[in-house]
């Protein structure tokens, strides 16, 4: 009869080499990538926008996107990238961002004097 600790470490050989080939293609980026992309209407979806309204904003390059062929290719991480940097600034924010900049302007000054 088989030693049945051979057997384990054959078994777990295998398991050992299945997970380094799925840790390299994880690493590569093809397991995110096909993941992250998207069509226009999910990224209509996600911009809470028409359709329409998409691809104006493609074809004044307002909205990032790939264009392999006819095919508008989106990603999610760029778009949500994209929502972010439209954020709109509350009143707090506003106000401390008018502060430290009358403040960097009063120090100019006595700099300067």
């Amino acid at each position: 009869m088989e030693n049945p600790f051979e057997l384990f470490a054959l078994r777990l050989a295998s398991i050992e080499h299945h997970l380094v080939s799925l840790t390299e293609f994880l690493k590569s980026g093809q397991g995110n990538q096909q993941e992250d992309s998207i069509n226009a209407v999910e990224a209509a979806k996600i911009l809470h926008m028409a359709i329409a309204t998409l691809y104006v904003k493609t074809s004044k390059k307002i909205v990032p996107h790939t264009k392999p062929g006819k095919k508008l290719i989106f990603s999610r991480k760029e778009l949500d990238k994209y929502m972010s940097e439209k954020k709109v600034k509350t009143l707090n924010e506003e106000i401390e961002e008018n502060e430290h900049l009358v403040f960097k302007r009063l120090i100019k000054r006595n700099e300067a004097a």
